[in-house]
């Protein structure tokens, strides 16, 4: 507003996301509805998938106003040297709360098991939401199979290697604008199973990613997920976006 009376031109790129709230998502749309006018008078507006573009035009009410969409980077560092993957190692990395979906995972490791007796999963984060999932994984009997770790933010090597030591990483979010996590998976090489929702619908939609179902049962996620495992291989590297390109 104060750019819009100055005179001077502006431009903005949006950072939508779930929230742990649900009163806060409730308002989401009404929040957008009043931005719209000043939306509409950016010189330039940029969002990070297809997704959000979208959706931004609708709630905000923005009509022929262009939406440019510039996707979100993922480049880590080499992981530590000698890293390998770990056999039946599922990886979901994220903050801890329910719209992440960790909990979809937990509840899909006992029948990942069956395939695999050397399943088990490592949950990177950390958040409010880590005593419910410790007990889900103790009412389910795979306590000794779910590993809760905190990567510092700032420690990209240790991401690298933790996303690296995955046979399979799953990104079972409520929402993502365009997951950051998931094409730092990508970037070291490792397969991935996600929702088909949100910005993860256009990474499923370029082959990238594999693509789940919302809401589906344990035993689909399961099955996605020993199939991804089971299969070498991952996207080509040069394919990817970096911080630089973006």
């Amino acid at each position: 507003l104060a750019a819009r009376r100055a005179a001077v031109p502006y431009l903005v790129t949006f950072h939508t996301g779930e929230h742990a709230a649900r009163h806060r998502n409730a308002m989401r749309s009404i929040q957008w509805r009043f931005a719209g006018p000043l939306l509409r008078q950016a010189a330039s507006l940029v969002a990070v998938s297809n997704f959000e573009a979208e959706s931004m035009t609708m709630h905000a009410r923005l009509g022929s106003k262009p939406v440019t969409v510039i996707g979100n980077g993922g480049t880590l560092p080499p992981p530590r040297a000698g890293t390998t993957a770990v056999r039946g190692r599922i990886v979901s990395a994220g903050r801890l709360e329910r719209y992440k979906g960790h909990q979809r995972v937990i509840r899909a490791l006992p029948l990942v098991m069956r395939e695999d007796a050397d399943a088990h999963v490592v949950v990177l984060g950390s958040g409010p939401y880590e005593s419910e999932l410790r007990a889900l994984a103790s009412r389910l009997a795979v306590a000794d199979r779910v590993t809760i770790m905190h990567v510092p933010p700032r420690d990209r090597e240790a991401m690298a290697t933790a996303l690296a030591e995955a046979s399979v990483v799953a990104a079972l979010s409520d929402y993502e604008a365009h997951p950051i996590a998931v094409m730092e998976a990508l970037s070291t090489g490792r397969p991935v199973v996600g929702y088909d929702t949100a910005g993860l619908a256009d990474l499923v939609a370029r082959g990238w990613i594999r693509g789940v179902a919302p809401g589906a049962a344990p035993a689909v996620v399961a099955g996605e997920l020993c199939q991804a495992m089971s299969r070498s291989g991952g996207i080509c590297q040069a394919d990817l976006p970096t911080w630089d390109s973006c």
